[in-house]
């Protein structure tokens, strides 16, 4: 039996609306035990080349503190389920669409560092100029491709770039010889459209492959080596993508929004605190509709997924449920997929200092390993 999120929420604390730029309480360092705080992150500096660092082992979670795990895709199909492929809203639908691949825009140069050059570009989805960034290495490419997909930034004031505060992980890992690039997404700064949210819609992850089918027209970008990052909502995004194509060589969450259709709800419900009235007029309700929730969650295609996996996510995150990433590591334990799950304690949403410097550290090897060194 699923176990609601609200019985999470009175375990890790009330529910608090989504922060829009990296912060964190200032007794990160003395929580987490792991180096000296580091100097804020800008979009122009070049970050300290990091240590390596041991990865230890996935903290354990007792088994009955968790609900029981999703079961794959590999069910007989319900008559009717061909509709799925012309549903948007469902893995099927997201694989069945053709991806556009158009020109990239450059629209203006942000910043020449010695290590690489960044990008204001626009490019097309769905019939939209979608704006983001586009980082390119200095020296001989291609190289290798990492999209980031940022988390929830409110839409209402967003400046283009700007206000994308994953660009912080885009510059650290285009410094280390990543061709990174990030979507502002639909509806946000410049980009027409509507911002429709990513929980229980696939708006942005159609706007994020939309990015990766025009980068493989890019000279510099080598797209046969791919990998993903995503944080908050972004990790959700993520999920779906890794879930979507067979072409993703490693996907890397932070602090992700499970992409569970049915926790999605849940999560809306029980942590953003949407009327259960209003969510049931606009996406109906998971117990009335268990097939087509089923199939709009990406982790019942886990089964199907290639790519490595790695998890990070703080035990004190009052944003999204530290359990979301204990069961999407749980399920691809079942699975038998390789993966690592990181556990913060004491760690809220966003990361500075330490803990940042940790994930990072371990995001950049694991990324080292199952990308830049995959074979094209």
């Amino acid at each position: 039996m699923r176990l609601p999120l609200f019985a999470i929420a009175l375990l890790f604390g009330a529910a608090c609306t989504l922060g829009a730029s990296p912060r964190e309480e200032e007794s990160e360092a003395t929580r987490v035990g792991v180096g000296a705080p580091a100097a804020a992150a800008q979009a122009t500096a070049t970050p300290p080349a990091p240590t390596v660092l041991p990865q230890p082992a996935a903290t354990a979670v007792p088994p009955t503190a968790v609900p029981p795990i999703p079961t794959p895709i590999n069910l007989p199909v319900p008559a009717g389920a061909g509709e799925d492929q012309a549903d948007q809203r469902t893995i099927a639908g997201l694989r069945a669409r053709v991806y556009e691949g158009g020109e990239i825009e450059i629209v203006r140069t942000l910043a020449d560092t010695a290590t690489y050059t960044s990008y204001l570009i626009a490019y097309p989805s769905d019939g939209l100029r979608v704006t983001g960034f586009l980082n390119v290495p200095k020296g001989e490419g291609p190289f290798p491709v990492l999209i980031i997909n940022h988390g929830f930034v409110p839409p209402q004031g967003y400046v283009a770039v700007a206000s994308n505060y994953a660009k912080r992980e885009g510059d650290f890992l285009a410094t280390r010889g990543y061709l990174t690039a990030g979507s502002d997404f639909r509806g946000h700064g410049n980009s027409p459209g509507t911002a429709v949210g990513s929980h229980l819609e696939t708006a942005y992850v159609i706007d994020a492959l939309n990015l990766i089918a025009a980068l493989k027209r890019h000279p510099q970008a080598d797209v046969a080596r791919l990998g993903v990052w995503g944080h908050s909502n972004g990790g959700s995004i993520s999920e779906k993508m890794m879930a979507t194509g067979k072409d993703i060589d490693a996907t890397v969450i932070w602090a992700g929004v499970s992409s569970d259709a049915t926790d999605a709800w849940l999560y809306l419900r029980d942590w953003i605190r949407r009327p259960e009235r209003e969510m049931r007029q606009q996406y109906g309700h998971p117990d009335e509709q268990p097939e087509l929730y089923r199939r709009m969650g990406a982790r019942h295609y886990l089964s199907e997924v290639v790519g490595q996996v790695q998890i990070h996510h703080g035990t004190a995150d009052a944003s999204v449920p530290y359990q979301h990433a204990v069961t999407l590591g749980q399920a691809l334990t079942v699975l038998g997929k390789p993966h690592e799950l990181h556990t913060y304690p004491g760690a809220p949403h966003n990361w500075v200092g330490p803990t940042w410097n940790l994930a990072i550290t371990r995001t950049l090897a694991f990324f080292d390993q199952h990308v830049k060194a995959a074979l094209g």
